[in-house]
């Protein structure tokens, strides 16, 4: 599953990327996915690299649709809330899940995710 995901990932990451850290939340027909790349050592959205890098809204979302694919089963076996990848330019890959629901507190939950994951 790690390596389908980067190989999902990494061809619509810009030209000198150094990591990513994708947010996932799936469940049965629907998914919220999104990433942040650290490219010069600031951290870029993934829906904000057309103007610079080319790299459309549409393939992004091409992109998720791939790894919600790939997730879903892991879901069914594990019903985690939500899991974070982070994927370094060298092929390292960590993934991390958070099992408790957030349904209630989903803004606070968000803030909090990028306070601990988008560390440069």
């Amino acid at each position: 599953m790690y390596n389908k995901i980067a190989q999902a990932l990494v061809p619509y990451l810009p030209e000198g990327w150094e990591h990513v850290v994708m947010y996932a939340h799936v469940k049965p027909d629907v998914y919220e996915i999104y990433f942040y790349v650290m490219v010069d050592n600031k951290y870029v959205n993934c829906f904000a690299m057309e103007q610079d890098y080319g790299i459309t809204r549409k393939e992004v979302m091409a992109c998720f649709d791939e790894i919600y694919e790939i997730l879903y089963p892991d879901y069914e076996d594990k019903e985690w809330y939500s899991a974070t990848v982070r994927l370094t330019n060298e092929g390292d890959l960590v993934m991390y899940y958070d099992y408790d629901d957030h349904t209630e507190d989903e803004i606070e939950y968000r803030e909090a995710w990028k306070e601990k994951y988008l560390q440069a």
